[in-house]
């Protein structure tokens, strides 16, 4: 039985999707089976994959218009259910209560194939990002240096937290990495880091902060269609997201064998 680990954010330009893809190429390197759902409207987890014309998508699995295993997309790296532009709507689409579940659900069944899903969210308080917090077993948090980005961190337990304590306690998900992404030596970066080492400590549980330190290939990689990993594997921020993959799978490791 796999686990899902979801990228949640609520701030946009994070490197949310680009961490999704990284860590799902590296997790696929060592050996596991991989799936990456993209939930983002923008579908640039989907682009950046490789795949141009999707026939189905998520949102077709959630409709039950496809099978679950008719949209999932084989690239050379990992397996991918894409997402559409009509997510933008997934608040007017999904509005009866148990389409919280929804994910929840295709993952149960999909967590039978693959050791991994990784999840691609998109940066807004949504249906979608709901549906996340409810089918994951773990969250983590891309963010930028600037106190915004770092803020949504906090947003993010609190709605984690009332989940959990909810009536129904409709979600276990915890926060267990953050990640300073576009990261370089300067005094601005170092600080953020010292304030994410704080708010880290207040969190429940062991939360690690990973920085990726800035890289010009990242732009040439989401032209390519490919991830950074397969294009250029000993790139800073390649090495970066190999490290990240190492944790994820110690902590996967560590619940398998309870």
């Amino acid at each position: 039985m796999g686990k899902v680990f979801a990228l949640c954010t609520q701030k946009g330009g994070t490197a949310k999707t680009s961490s999704a893809i990284e860590i799902s190429a590296w997790l696929a390197e060592n050996n596991y089976k991989v799936l990456l759902i993209d939930l983002d409207q923008q579908c640039d987890s989907t682009r950046n994959s490789g795949i141009k014309t999707p026939m189905y998508s998520i949102h077709e699995v959630f409709q039950q218009d496809c099978k679950i295993f008719d949209a999932i997309h084989k690239t050379q790296w990992y397996d991918v259910i894409p997402a559409s532009p009509i997510l933008s709507k997934s608040d007017q689409i999904y509005t009866e209560r148990d389409d919280i579940y929804l994910l929840k659900d295709v993952c149960e069944i999909l967590l039978k194939k693959y050791d991994f899903i990784i999840i691609d969210n998109p940066p807004a308080r949504n249906v979608l990002l709901n549906m996340t917090y409810i089918a994951a077993d773990y969250i983590i948090c891309p963010t930028l240096s600037d106190d915004n980005s770092i803020r949504g961190i906090i947003a993010v337990e609190q709605d984690l937290k009332k989940l959990r304590e909810s009536r129904n306690k409709e979600s276990h998900a915890y926060i267990i990495g953050v990640l300073l992404t576009i990261y370089e030596s300067t005094n601005s970066h170092k600080k953020a880091l010292d304030n994410l080492k704080k708010i880290t400590a207040a969190l429940p549980g062991d939360v690690f902060i990973s920085t990726v330190r800035k890289t010009i290939k990242m732009a040439e990689v989401k032209t390519l269609c490919m991830p950074l990993q397969a294009y250029e594997k000993f790139n800073n921020a390649s090495l970066d997201y190999k490290k990240i993959a190492k944790r994820i799978i110690d902590i996967y490791e560590e619940d398998m064998n309870g």
